[in-house]
């Protein structure tokens, strides 16, 4: 409405007689300094450690990590509203929390999970709400077949299918499994 209300003020002389707002836009518009050749990249940039659990402390918030990344040092940039981790090209986005939050992704600790079915269990509602479609399905009607403990079990087989063949493919064979 404001950008409007502006346009529509821009044939208008600015005093009587004078030029238009136009004209005089235009003539400042040349004296202006041209825009840089590079993108501005607003974030903040912090060098973190990985912990042992593959999560990073930024400032107050915890924040996860693949667990491949370890150990090793990484850097986080914080925006406004998310917070982008990067180590060797690759890199992980989370929605910046606020403080003494944290956001924990565990896509992020598919080779762990697949293990240990006991920690399937314990997640196994945020990890599927995560995976989406048709992984919330089959753990529902697992569930709903076995219980939620035999459920884990069998679910590990579906976590080891997504690391062996990738999110996509698993899903596919999943929605075929399920017709």
């Amino acid at each position: 409405a404001l950008l409007a209300r502006l346009d529509q003020r821009m044939d208008r002389p600015r005093r009587r007689g004078g030029d238009t707002i136009a004209v005089l836009w235009e003539q400042e518009r040349a004296r202006m300094l041209s825009l840089p050749l590079c993108d501005h990249d607003p974030s903040e940039v912090v060098a973190c450690g990985v912990d042992r659990q593959a999560k990073i402390r930024v400032r107050t918030v915890w924040y996860s990590v693949p667990s491949t990344w370890r150990g090793l040092s990484v850097r986080a940039r914080l925006y406004a509203d998310k917070v982008v981790v990067v180590h060797d090209g690759q890199h992980v986005e989370h929605p910046r929390q606020l403080g003494n939050g944290q956001s924990i992704d565990y896509r992020h600790y598919l080779p762990e999970l697949a293990r240990k079915p006991q920690a399937i269990e314990q997640v196994a509602d945020t990890l599927v709400a995560q995976l989406g479609e048709p992984f919330d399905r089959v753990w529902r009607q697992l569930v709903a077949q076995r219980g939620r403990r035999e459920a884990a079990r069998a679910f590990k087989n579906v976590l080891q299918t997504i690391l062996d063949r990738g999110a996509e493919a698993a899903a596919g064979a999943i929605r075929r499994a399920l017709e």
